[in-house]
């Protein structure tokens, strides 16, 4: 775009010109397209090899663990280690290295190369980040101090769920269905007043740092008018400088999407080896 911008303001451009650097855009979409599927490819291979390791080697503890040990603990807490914490952990493993690198590597070579155009515009791009910065760690703390607690109340609510289901015909051959379901719905409707009130305590923070954390173009814009109009950088560049900006709104969105599935994947490890400790060694 910049090229074509280029050509179009010095009146060079040709219809050859034009096709030669759409093509060359293709070209790189298409290389963009190959690498992401292959790289997103291995590391889903290697997220569920690694599921399956730690199945297995979950699998081995609970064999020949004190049966009385496993005993003592319901289906479904057993299930919700093996299936769900175990499952909390592919998101990180398959998205965050290949896609998490991709998203960090843009935003830095943006910002280099509004660094080779004109400083200012460099540190103009950055002016939202230090308030984002502050509502995101307020995020994450409010997050990080319930966090155990939400991942005890689902899993709290996931054992609810498999006993009910596993025991529904002894539960309707003896007539406690009411007492059954109480229990049941009871598990369900805590779980979900507890996220829709923890989710409530982040919403002002967690929005504002999603609107100004990726709101490059907010500094970048009004700062290249101002270059170009002065006459210390050209038209083209101030029109590179925005898009360059906006370039970075993507990754830094989707980076800060991505904190969530840290924050799970990490509890989901600490719930995997407390319970594998205290149930099995």
């Amino acid at each position: 775009m910049y090229k074509l911008i280029c050509l179009f303001v010095a009146g060079t451009v040709t219809k050859a010109a034009v096709v030669k650097w759409c093509l060359i855009s293709l070209a790189a979409y298409l290389v963009k397209v190959v690498m992401f599927t292959l790289s997103t490819g291995v590391s889903h291979n290697m997220a569920y090899n690694v599921l399956e390791g730690l199945r297995h080697r979950l699998a081995d503890k609970f064999l020949y663990a004190p049966l009385d040990n496993v005993e003592n603990h319901s289906i479904g807490e057993i299930k919700n280690i093996m299936v769900d914490k175990i499952e909390n952990l592919e998101p990180p493993l398959a998205h965050m290295v290949p896609e998490g690198a991709g998203h960090k590597i843009l935003p830095v070579v943006s910002i280099i190369a509004l660094l080779v155009i004109d400083w200012r515009l460099a540190l103009a791009s950055l002016v939202t980040f230090p308030l984002s910065m502050v509502c995101m760690a307020l995020t994450m703390v409010i997050i990080g101090k319930n966090f155990q607690k939400y991942d005890e109340s689902s899993s709290h609510m996931n054992s609810t769920i498999v006993e009910y289901t596993e025991g529904i015909e002894v539960i309707k051959a003896f007539g406690r269905a009411g007492v059954s379901y109480e229990k049941y719905a009871k598990a369900i409707n805590d779980f979900r007043v507890f996220v829709v009130k923890w989710l409530s305590s982040t919403y002002f923070t967690m929005k504002l740092a999603f609107a100004l954390f990726p709101s490059t173009p907010i500094g970048t814009l009004p700062v290249a008018l101002y270059l170009a109009n002065s006459g210390t950088i050209s038209a083209p560049q101030a029109a590179l400088a925005v898009m360059l900006s906006i370039s970075m709104v993507g990754s830094l969105a989707k980076l800060i999407a991505r904190f969530w599935d840290v924050n799970s994947g990490s509890v989901s490890i600490g719930g995997v080896c407390n319970n594998v400790h205290k149930r099995c060694v």
